[in-house]
């Protein structure tokens, strides 16, 4: 009876073991594949974040070049702008100092007019008109040096040989410089029609570039 006990407390005792190194054998195996798991996917995570990174990185760097690239045309598209501006400002004062020319040359003509020197009756008199047309004359040559530097900043400043339209204008300009060359008053009507060409090229010019730059 007591060997029954005995063997059966001995069988027992080796299930317990049994189930304990079982147990023990199954944490380890739990362990192992948790830490196995947990390592790949810290590795995988960190692949994630540096792939993520880098994706992150070439984005912005992306945006950046765009955002030069704009910034960029649109300080080419404003110094466009203000290039038109100052080719405006140029031919207003060529249209400006045309009518002033056409002034001094009526003036000129005018004083060396046979009736006004027929009104001369003494040498005083002479003297007197002689100093006065040189005088004119004087001025009207300053004012047409002056003229002829604006043409010239003009014609540097309208450039383009495939524009029409600024073709058009070189070419009136030239029209208008043969008449004053001659001592001849630019008519009032070619004056007008310059005036109007000019203000139509600028004003789709400077639309077009205000949308561009807005």
């Amino acid at each position: 009876m007591i060997l029954l006990v005995s063997h059966a407390s001995s069988s027992n005792s080796a299930v317990i073991y049994s189930g304990l190194i079982a147990a023990l054998v199954s944490g380890v195996v739990s362990l192992i594949g948790y830490s196995i798991t947990a390592y790949f996917q810290n590795k995988n995570t960190k692949e994630s974040l540096k792939v993520q990174r880098k994706n992150n990185e070439a984005t912005i760097q992306t945006q950046r070049e765009i955002a030069q690239m704009q910034k960029d045309e649109k300080l080419f598209y404003q110094s466009q702008l203000d290039w038109w501006n100052e080719t405006r400002k140029l031919i207003a004062k060529f249209v400006r100092n045309c009518t002033i020319i056409n002034r001094k040359i009526e003036k000129t003509k005018k004083n060396t007019s046979s009736e006004r020197l027929n009104n001369i009756k003494s040498i005083e008199d002479a003297k007197k008109q002689i100093a006065e047309n040189q005088n004119d004359i004087q001025e009207l040559e300053k004012s047409i040096n002056d003229i002829q530097e604006q043409i010239t900043l003009i014609r540097l400043y309208l450039f383009h040989d495939e524009n029409t339209a600024e073709r058009e204008i070189l070419l009136k300009i030239l029209v208008m410089e043969k008449h004053y060359s001659k001592l001849e008053p630019i008519p009032s009507v070619e004056l007008s029609n310059f005036v109007d060409l000019v203000r139509n090229f600028f004003e789709l010019q400077l639309k077009e570039l205000q949308n561009k730059t807005a």
